[in-house]
C-alpha cells in the first residue's frame, strides 16, 4: 500500500494539486477526505475526485481539525489517496436509526 496526502488550498485548483493520472490505472484505491470547510467544499472536492478517479472507492467527512504529515490543521482540506497493491478494496452502506 502507498499513501498520498494533499492539503487542498483556495488559491490552487484540486487538479494543479493532486495528479490524478497516477491513480487512473490502479483497481484499488481509497480516497479519505477530511474536510474542515464545510458540506459544500467536501462534495465540490468529492465531484471532483470521483471525475478524475471514478474506480475509487471514496469516503468523506467535514471536521474540525484536519491532520497531515503529523500537522494539524482547521478550516482545510486533507485528501489522503492509498493504492492497494494485494488488497481488494469492497464497500457497504448501512444507516443506523
Amino acid at each position: 500500500m502507498r499513501t498520498y496526502g494533499y492539503t487542498l488550498s483556495n488559491n490552487k485548483t484540486i487538479e494543479n494539486i493532486i495528479d490524478f493520472s497516477m491513480f487512473q490505472k490502479e483497481a484499488n484505491v481509497l480516497v479519505q477526505i477530511f474536510c474542515g470547510q464545510g458540506y459544500e467544499t467536501l462534495k465540490f472536492a468529492l465531484d471532483i475526485i470521483i471525475k478524475n478517479i471514478p474506480n475509487a472507492v471514496c469516503i468523506g467527512t467535514t471536521t474540525d481539525g484536519e491532520i497531515l504529515n503529523k500537522k494539524v490543521s482547521t478550516l482545510k482540506t486533507v485528501v489522503s489517496i492509498s493504492v492497494f497493491k494485494k488488497t481488494t478494496i469492497k464497500t457497504s452502506y448501512s444507516q443506523q436509526f
